[in-house]
């Protein structure tokens, strides 16, 4: 079942876009339906963030992205937030493009971008 990018969109938690000590974060809240993800990526400003550098901390879960797979996957229950960190230099104050992706067990791949100001 292929889920509505204007549905997805509305995962993001708007105004989550932050600068941290190394680097940045966002959160998504799925306010859906439970999923299973088994891999995730990330686009900032319409430019691939290398999955070595994503961490996923979802609940007491926290995983670097290069560790999500079909046989560690990440449980993404209705109600939960999700905080994608970015281990990277800080991005600068203005208007950025996320771009969050994910392959679900149940719906399989997924993807949706928004804007948010820092």
């Amino acid at each position: 079942m292929k889920v509505p990018s204007f549905m997805l969109k509305k995962l993001y938690q708007k105004g989550s876009l932050k600068n941290t000590e190394n680097g940045y974060q966002l959160v998504i809240k799925n306010n859906l339906m439970d999923a299973t993800v088994t891999k995730m990526s990330l686009t900032v400003d319409n430019k691939p963030v290398p999955e070595d550098r994503i961490a996923v901390a979802a609940g007491d879960i926290s995983v670097p992205a290069t560790q999500i797979s079909d046989s560690n996957t990440v449980p993404l229950n209705v109600g939960v937030k999700v905080t994608l960190s970015v281990q990277d230099k800080n991005l600068s104050p203005g208007e950025h493009t996320i771009g969050i992706g994910a392959t679900t067990k149940e719906f399989g791949d997924i993807d949706f971008s928004v804007s948010d100001t820092l």
